[in-house]
């Protein structure tokens, strides 16, 4: 049960401008509103605290499988990896969390992408590919890889062939179509 102290301390801690947001609709002049945000909360100092918290995550040691059985009309294959996100990392670690965003764009983002390439339009094993890395959290989050097959019969190749892009990327460059590719979406 909440005490009135306890309120207290979370509003001083929590309600200060530089954690608001002043949102304006209409026929407006912005110097004019601004002139009038500053007015009435200007007097009120911002207050900047260290927010350290830690959120237990376990390390992922082993493969973790889930089969479900379940009446679909299509199959569908989802793999993901724990990876840290962006605010787990120390500065000088950042740039992994811009090569996993390389890496989702890499693998799908339009028909470009190498799983988009290979599954789909060479195999036609699967009907839609999707990858996503969403790193900006402020704990560890996945990478994720999802397909929807065509047909049952195409699990294992797809699995396969999901795991094999994968390795290929650790050990061949990137061609210089694929990099310019990215670096236009």
């Amino acid at each position: 049960q909440l005490k009135l102290s306890d309120i207290k301390a979370w509003y001083q801690r929590w309600y200060r401008p530089n954690y608001a947001t002043v949102l304006v609709v209409g026929d407006v002049r912005g110097l004019d509103i601004l002139k009038r945000v500053r007015q009435h909360f200007g007097h009120i100092p911002a207050k900047y605290e260290s927010l350290s918290y830690k959120i237990a995550t376990q390390p992922a040691r082993v493969q973790r499988r889930l089969t479900v059985h379940a009446p679909t009309v299509k199959p569908y294959i989802m793999m993901a990896y724990q990876v840290p996100s962006v605010t787990r990392l120390a500065v000088d670690q950042r740039w992994k969390s811009d090569a996993l965003d390389v890496l989702a764009m890499l693998l799908d983002w339009g028909d470009g992408g190498r799983l988009t390439a290979v599954l789909k339009d060479k195999h036609q094993w699967v009907n839609q590919v999707g990858v996503s890395y969403q790193g900006y959290r402020t704990h560890d989050t996945l990478f994720h890889i999802s397909t929807e097959l065509s047909d049952r019969r195409f699990k294992r190749q797809t699995e396969r062939q999901i795991r094999f892009e994968l390795a290929r990327l650790q050990s061949t460059p990137v061609s210089s179509a694929e990099l310019a590719r990215v670096k236009a979406l």
